[in-house]
């Protein structure tokens, strides 16, 4: 199977385990013939261009968050759209702890058998132990200091950002010190006994917040002590996506150096 997603919160180890191929996706869109036809004119940009890519072939499903209305819609036009493949709308909690570490857990199992009466496929808690602990062991070995201490040194912010902005910035001398975006995070989730499926969806939760969650707050702590860190940041979104163009506002009166 070949499945897609678009937020880092979701729990793509899952499908992993079981022997799938999970790509997040990175829709480069031409146009929205598909999609204006489909969705109102007015509906994020984003979520129509991953429409375009979605419907464009080679997908066995997709896995979505309900991270903002827009693809809450996105979801409730491919289900209809796309009957034959698996189209899932995963419930995220706001607040980290353990009750919605519990809660989360309980509707990743729902996604698990629905998944499972679609594929014919189960969860393997072994295979997603082992999984996770070789993903943890790759990302310690990927982390080795940077070298070059002639790039000039910038942190990402944002959301959705693609790779190939990351490419452009290296191109151009660049050293990414830190990609705080959806699409930055190492998936490095370690576990601390107890249920495996309930301490993987605290993990997940407990990643650096996005701006729909409610410890949104933090992110701005962060940034204040990583500035003198960095020449400069780099905050990259989708036009139109107000969280984030509040927390840029906020950004660009603070921040003391170069922002673009």
């Amino acid at each position: 199977m070949k499945l897609g997603y678009v937020c880092k919160y979701t729990p793509i180890e899952l499908f992993e385990a079981m022997g799938d191929t999970v790509l997040r996706l990175e829709p480069q869109a031409a146009d929205f013939n598909r999609a204006d036809t489909m969705m109102h004119p007015n509906q994020c940009s984003y979520a129509k261009s991953v429409l375009e890519e979605f419907m464009g072939g080679g997908w066995d499903g997709l896995i979505l968050t309900t991270c903002c209305d827009s693809i809450r819609r996105l979801s409730d036009v491919l289900k209809d759209a796309c009957p034959d493949k698996f189209v899932y709308l995963l419930d995220l909690p706001r607040k980290v702890n353990d009750f919605t570490a519990e809660l989360y857990a309980g509707r990743i199992w729902a996604m698990l058998e629905a998944y499972a009466a679609f594929s014919g496929k189960s969860y393997d808690e072994a295979a997603l132990t082992a999984l996770l602990e070789k993903k943890r062991k790759e990302s310690a070995l990927s982390h080795a200091p940077e070298t070059d201490q002639h790039r000039v040194k910038v942190g990402i912010l944002g959301a959705r950002c693609p790779q190939g902005v990351r490419d452009m910035l290296r191109e151009c001398g660049g050293q990414a010190v830190f990609d705080l975006t959806c699409t930055g995070i190492d998936r490095n989730f370690p576990l601390s006994g107890g249920d495996v499926l309930t301490g993987y969806a605290h993990a997940l939760l407990s990643q650096f917040p996005c701006m729909r969650m409610a410890d949104a707050v933090n992110r701005g702590r962060y940034w204040k002590q990583m500035e003198s860190e960095v020449d400069g940041l780099l905050y990259h979104t989708v036009q139109f996506c107000d969280n984030f163009s509040y927390e840029y506002a906020a950004l660009k009166r603070d921040v003391s150096v170069p922002l673009l």
